[in-house]
């Protein structure tokens, strides 16, 4: 099942194009289909002189801690060289507990819909964010960039030889997305505020080690990040964890693929991923509907987004404004646009009741594919 992916008709010229390194820069881009050398936008390609627009440290319109220096977009199928499927298939389960890239499945879909633990929007909206379509982010985009490319005796993660066994080097390499990510929010790594293709060796992470974020110093981050990986960090010493945070992160250097980022709509595949979702939020509705449309967790905790220790969560309250506008209907059936709460957004979205206002439907909810497997879905209509 994981496998078929890479041999189906979504990654061919017909669908989304295959991909392979052969642009000046030697990174994985998509040479083929229809979306062949899609160019990433840079800050120079906006005439509204907008100081707002978040970039790369090349321009590039990517995530700040992404320094993938490629002027197009950037497709790995790889986490910095290690293959999900085959890590699916092929390995222990200790793998498989600690990651959440297993490819979206019937089960999965069929849990997020029918599971009691899933009939409350908090629930739901926490679990959609996921394993029903994350690793799909991941598979695709991957991970990669110089210290991942490099293989044979010179191979970046040799220099863990003795300090770090095979079966954890596959771990780490399977997280530096979140790894990296999360100790830039943290201010824990930086990236340089500007880079030239003319010396793109020269742009490279910095790591702040004597920083201390949120009660936490740079040493405790690391240490908590390995032991979440099962690395045994009670018999490291500080030196040991140290070289490791070196190795894997601040003497390093790789990025995400672009659809494995913050900015992941550049990429076409990603278009048919989050209509998934939406098409399973408004079955959902139809067949199970949630016993509570509250934004916050019944148990009072309200957290609203993973990161509430550096943020306020913009963005994920029920008030804030989307970035985009929405095109919904208003009572005399007319269609307007305008900027609307999460809230008024998810009104609109819900098929029962008589709110639905969107300017689209979906022609059936079905899904033929699962008839067969233990995860069947009830037809409705």
């Amino acid at each position: 099942e994981e496998k078929a992916w890479r041999t189906s008709v979504v990654f061919t010229d017909e669908w989304f194009g295959t991909s392979s390194p052969g642009n000046d820069l030697n990174i994985a881009t998509m040479l083929t289909g229809p979306w062949a050398n899609t160019p990433v936008m840079t800050l120079t390609d906006y005439d509204d002189d907008s100081t707002s627009h978040v970039s790369n440290s090349y321009g590039y319109l990517r995530a700040p801690w992404n320094i993938n220096p490629s002027p197009y977009v950037t497709r790995y199928h790889k986490l910095c060289g290690v293959a999900p499927e085959d890590t699916y298939i092929d390995t222990d389960d200790t793998i498989k507990d600690l990651t959440d890239y297993k490819w979206p499945s019937c089960a999965s879909h069929w849990e997020l819909t029918f599971d009691s633990d899933y009939d409350t929007w908090y629930d739901w909206v926490w679990k959609s964010s996921y394993a029903p379509h994350g690793p799909v982010h991941a598979w695709i985009g991957g991970v990669g960039g110089d210290s991942c490319d490099e293989t044979g005796e010179d191979a970046h993660y040799n220099k863990l030889i003795g300090l770090v066994d095979s079966h954890h080097v596959t771990l780490l390499k399977m997280n530096l997305f979140g790894y990296l990510k999360n100790m830039w929010r943290m201010e824990l790594v930086e990236t340089p505020h500007f880079c030239s293709l003319d010396a793109v060796d020269e742009c490279t992470f910095k790591c702040n080690k004597n920083a201390t974020r949120d009660n936490m110093t740079f040493l405790s981050m690391i240490k908590s990040s390995l032991s979440m990986w099962t690395f045994d960090t009670d018999d490291m010493t500080d030196a040991e964890i140290m070289k490791i945070a070196d190795v894997s992160l601040c003497n390093a250097k790789f990025w995400p693929g672009d659809h494995l980022e913050a900015a992941s709509p550049v990429e076409a595949s990603f278009w048919p991923i989050h209509p998934t979702l939406d098409r399973l939020l408004q079955y959902k509705a139809l067949v199970q509907p949630f016993t509570s449309h509250s934004w916050a967790d019944l148990d009072d905790s309200e957290e609203y987004c993973s990161s509430t220790d550096s943020s306020d969560c913009y963005g994920h309250h029920p008030y804030d404004l989307t970035f985009w506008k929405t095109t919904i209907s208003d009572d005399s059936g007319s269609f307007t646009s305008s900027y609307r709460t999460n809230e008024e957004v998810r009104v609109s979205l819900n098929p029962i009741g008589g709110d639905y206002s969107m300017p689209y439907i979906y022609d059936n909810f079905d899904w033929d594919h699962c008839a067969n497997s233990d995860h069947s879905f009830k037809v409705v209509g």
